[in-house]
């Protein structure tokens, strides 16, 4: 009895990558195959030889056109930013990208996608294609990780005979050249900063996180190419990374962030199981879960108000605010930082409160320009609502932290005082016991279980609220001792400036006749009767 099939074509025709075979398949039992000769069938399996010589062909002459991103790594080779940032979990493919993005720059192509796909060709900050041959560094925490890990994957990924290794007197690898004459030089955090300087080339990738100095000296090696860079790492350490690059990331800029799970590069896009993910979820330190599995920074693990979120309905878009809320300037001056000026609208009827607009600008130096930019952003709130409103948009109470008391050596004179000088008149914040303002903020946060909405929301307008809100963390202990000591009972001062505003609101003690005007709210002739808007509350 003869066996019969028909040649169906799997492969990619004109439109496969270079690491895709024309590899045809057999459908036994079908008409058509019962009618096949012997010698038909013969010259299918002969081209199914064929096509597997030639897949052979392309894993011995190009072994890294067979790569396949998985669904983390595939927008991070595909962005055409100047800086990456790729963040997330343990597993998840960070380093595999590092390196295959690291092949297709050293060769100026991508060469797993096909000939006519835009992302193809690698280019330079300045839109122009990677110059070939070209000079790159790749960074990690020890040579150790270039002689387990990072090296490693190159060999793995390159043709034999294509490199050639150089080896310091330790023994660990130095810098690898192809045969297109493209150099990557590895080094590691250890060196520091001054081993970079002045040193220039074409791309730069950093395999865990760097410290500010060094990246900033890698950076200056870049400007003369307008070269590229990206880090991949799982966020443990060195803040300055969430604080100075995060801001500037976004989908189209200059610099794009992208989230790594590690649930990507299991079934079916990775080489690990669900069983052994989850095992390793099992055996992670509770206090590493974000970082090393959903790739949330570490240092903002242990946020004080983790209630809130960037999102609605507690950031919501600006709306209109009805004219007769009650308005609060706060203030919390520093001697270094940007003076933090922060406005809030409250319903005393319903006691819900919006931060509308903020000032934190580190262009104010003097008191001057700050009570100019003050009345400035004052002015420009009154001009939102119609004449006949504008009487109610005022300021009903400014309150500033009690260091503005303290006598300044150069003037002689007080924050307060100076404020006083420019027609700004702020009165002292309470805040003997800060822990009740928090309380106050957790319990503002809340959501209401009938309409499922905050007391306290943000607009998108103020985004250091924003900012202060994920960043403000509970303080640890700095040493081993830590382990063997209950939680530390305080937090980070840093990051706080808007919140600290915000409690001072919490916590004022309003003057008597501020007391009275609440316990009585006289009818005022321009009063318009107004709803709150939609919007306003669900960010609609």
């Amino acid at each position: 009895m003869s066996i019969g099939g028909k040649y169906e074509d799997g492969g990619p025709g004109t439109g496969g990558s270079a690491g895709e075979a024309r590899i045809p398949k057999i459908v036994f039992g079908s008409k058509e195959g019962s009618k096949q000769s012997h010698a038909d069938l013969t010259n299918l399996l002969l081209q199914l030889e064929k096509d597997l010589d030639a897949l052979g062909s392309v894993r011995e002459a190009c072994p890294w056109a067979l790569y396949k991103p998985n669904p983390n790594q595939e927008p991070f080779h595909l962005s055409p930013a100047t800086g990456r940032l790729c963040t997330g979990s343990n597993r998840s493919g960070k380093t595999e990208g590092n390196v295959l993005e690291a092949i297709a720059c050293a060769y100026g192509e991508r060469r797993w996608l096909p000939e006519w796909h835009p992302n193809r060709k690698v280019l330079l900050g300045s839109g122009k294609p990677m110059p070939v041959p070209n000079v790159g560094r790749m960074f990690a925490e020890e040579y150790k990780s270039f002689e387990e890990t990072i090296l490693p994957k190159w060999k793995n990924w390159l043709p034999r005979g294509s490199y050639t290794v150089k080896k310091g007197y330790r023994g660990y690898p130095e810098s690898l050249t192809l045969d297109n004459g493209s150099i990557v030089y590895f080094r590691v955090y250890q060196q520091g900063t001054e081993a970079q300087e002045g040193s220039s080339g074409h791309w730069a990738s950093f395999d865990e996180p760097p410290d500010y100095s060094l990246f900033m000296a890698v950076r200056r090696g870049l400007m003369d190419a307008h070269g590229i860079w990206w880090m991949a790492l799982t966020p443990l350490s060195e803040p300055w990374i969430w604080d100075m690059l995060l801001p500037q990331a976004g989908p189209g800029k200059r610099i794009e962030h992208f989230s790594y799970s590690i649930y990507k590069n299991g079934p079916p896009f990775g080489p690990m199981t669900e069983e052994a993910i989850n095992d390793f979820i099992a055996d992670t330190d509770p206090t590493e879960y974000e970082a090393r599995i959903l790739g949330q920074p570490r240092y903002l693990i242990g946020r004080v108000f983790t209630e809130w979120k960037p999102e609605p309905p507690f950031y919501v878009a600006p709306s209109r605010i009805p004219p007769m809320w009650y308005r609060y300037c706060l203030c919390d001056p520093h001697p270094r930082k940007p003076v933090a000026v922060l406005w809030l609208a409250h319903d005393p009827d319903n006691d819900r409160v919006v931060a509308y607009d903020e000032l934190f600008d580190k262009r104010l130096v003097t008191i001057r320009d700050v009570a100019e930019a003050i009345r400035d952003r004052e002015s420009a709130h009154r001009n939102l609502y119609e004449t006949h409103e504008r009487n109610n948009v005022n300021i009903r109470d400014r309150i500033i932290d009690d260091s503005a008391e303290e006598m300044e050596r150069g003037s002689g004179k007080t924050i307060v005082q100076l404020f006083v000088q420019e027609g700004i008149q702020f009165r002292k914040a309470y805040k003997r016991n800060k822990w009740a303002g928090y309380q106050a903020i957790h319990q503002a946060l809340k959501l209401s279980p009938r309409t499922e909405e905050p007391q306290l929301k943000v607009f998108t307008s103020c985004p250091t609220v924003c900012n202060n809100f994920l960043k403000h963390v509970w303080d640890n202990w700095r040493n081993s001792q830590g382990q063997y000591k209950d939680e530390k009972q305080d937090v980070v001062a840093k990051d706080d400036d808007m919140l600290a505003c915000i409690r001072y609101f919490y916590q004022r003690q309003l003057p008597v006749e501020y007391q009275t005007v609440i316990a009585h709210r006289p009818y005022q002739v321009n009063r318009v009767a107004e709803t709150t808007p939609a919007g306003l509350w669900t960010g609609v």
